[in-house]
């Protein structure tokens, strides 16, 4: 890390400045289609259009595990927390578990209609995101491989989620072919039995908007509000 100095208003400040250097390559058999890193930065997943998963150690780019199983190409994925398991998903509908520490696969289902576009873990725990080109968005379960429910909204395919890692409040952020970001905030809200036994939390569509900045600056502007918000769109949650 180094750091310039930079003059403005007639005044100086210290702007820190990241300064990246090309120190290795990894060669690998065919295009890559998405990247990831485990939290714990010792390993390094790669997704290749083969339709396989390869994971490398990070220090020497050795490589691990060599995951087969999806029957077209993944298109991303996701590792959890504790760096113990790998979620991918692809173009073959599918989703897979895979453990880090022996390269296994959990469970293999069939999570959408059309292609799985992105997963997504929370920031703690097993349970992840699924986001697809069936529009939906999928909540699962990821060590009783179960689906808790989906988040029903988006009026095209989905084709980009990421879910915040901060010590706030969490929240998942969806983007569609329909020019909407949506932001969906997790609530305190219990379910009761007769919904879903194994349902500990609810999601519902906040609000859509074709840019990001709207987004957030209703939500800055609706804080006051929250409370009454909640009720009204309840209404956008569908239960499975």
């Amino acid at each position: 890390m180094s750091c310039d100095v930079f003059r403005a208003d007639n005044r100086q400040r210290t702007t820190p400045r990241l300064r990246l250097a090309h120190a290795r390559t990894l060669k690998v058999s065919d295009n890559i289609l998405s990247v990831r890193f485990t939290p714990s930065g010792q390993l390094l997943a790669v997704s290749l259009l083969d339709n396989t998963v390869k994971i490398f150690f990070t220090d020497s780019l050795k490589l691990l595990h060599n995951l087969y199983g999806h029957k077209l190409p993944v298109l991303a994925m996701d590792i959890s927390s504790d760096s113990k398991l790998i979620a991918t998903c692809g173009a073959d509908k599918n989703v897979r578990l895979w453990g880090l520490d022996f390269g296994d696969c959990h469970k293999s289902f069939f999570a959408h209609q059309d292609n799985v576009m992105q997963v997504a873990f929370e920031k703690d725990g097993h349970n992840f995101f699924s986001a697809g080109k069936d529009r939906m968005i999928k909540y699962w379960d990821g060590d009783k491989f179960e689906n808790i429910m989906r988040l029903d909204g988006h009026h095209g395919e989905v084709w980009a989620m990421c879910v915040s890692r901060g010590r706030s409040q969490q929240f998942v952020v969806s983007a569609s072919h329909d020019k909407s970001i949506r932001v969906w905030e997790e609530t305190d809200d219990q379910v009761s039995s007769h919904e879903s036994p194994s349902q500990e939390t609810k999601y519902y569509n906040r609000y859509a908007s074709d840019t990001l900045t709207t987004v957030l600056h209703r939500s800055s502007l609706r804080k006051s509000e929250k409370k009454s918000w909640r009720t009204c769109t309840k209404a956008h949650l569908l239960l499975l």
